[in-house]
């Protein structure tokens, strides 16, 4: 079994075909994937929204009952 000695201008040129392909394929189909974006945003939104409007309503109140807790335990702490 002979070994074959391959230059790298040869390497180079195998893989700029392969990413000149790749690259003409993306370009090609992604007009095609374009709906499928568009619906998995309408499909995640309301699960992205439900959590978002929980948490903007949640999150100040607790915040609050945090700090008013911290400012009442140094209070008392400094008391100590």
């Amino acid at each position: 079994m002979k070994g074959t000695k391959t230059s790298l201008a040869e390497i180079f040129d195998d893989l700029s075909a392969i990413a000149t392909g790749l690259g003409l394929m993306s370009f090609v189909l992604f007009p095609f994937a374009i709906p499928f974006i568009a619906l998995t945003i309408v499909f995640a939104a309301p699960l992205i929204i439900v959590p978002a409007v929980i948490g903007a309503v949640v999150t100040p109140p607790l915040a609050g009952v945090a700090w008013l807790t911290r400012k009442l335990w140094v209070v008392i702490s400094s008391r100590a």
